[in-house]
């Protein structure tokens, strides 16, 4: 996890944090794409993160 020194100024460390975040999101999309991809192929039903 990266640590974002204080001595930024409020705008650097909120354009880090999206940065950061923008990130996270990518690799999550990601790994549900897997997720779903692994739920068919073992014939699972509902793919995994569904909410039914």
């Amino acid at each position: 996890m990266k640590i974002i020194p204080v001595q930024l100024s409020k705008e650097q460390q909120l354009e880090e944090l999206q940065k950061l975040s923008k990130q996270a999101k990518k690799n999550l999309d990601r790994l549900l794409k897997l997720m779903q991809k692994a739920s068919e192929t073992t014939g699972d039903e509902k793919p995994y993160g569904s909410t039914v």
